[in-house]
């Protein structure tokens, strides 16, 4: 589905956000998926960032990031 509309945020900062990493974390994801992940960021020159809803952890890392992200975007 991303690649369908990564034309879309083609010159804009990019955050992919993974979610739900209290019942799987990344590192514990099978490698192809992993490098899969890796790879379509890279491509998309995205930002990856993992959170949690329930336990909070990641939470402040997105909004932090994505506000500096913007913040330079419009600087710039």
């Amino acid at each position: 589905m991303f690649n369908s509309i990564k034309p879309l945020f083609q010159a804009k900062p990019l955050v992919i956000v993974l979610t739900k990493i209290d019942l799987t974390k990344f590192a514990e994801l099978e490698e192809s998926t992993r490098t899969a992940i890796n790879e379509l960021a890279k491509s998309a020159n995205a930002y990856l960032i993992q959170m949690s809803n329930i336990s909070g952890d990641g939470i402040g890392d997105v909004k932090s990031k994505a506000c500096d992200m913007l913040l330079d975007h419009r600087l710039t």
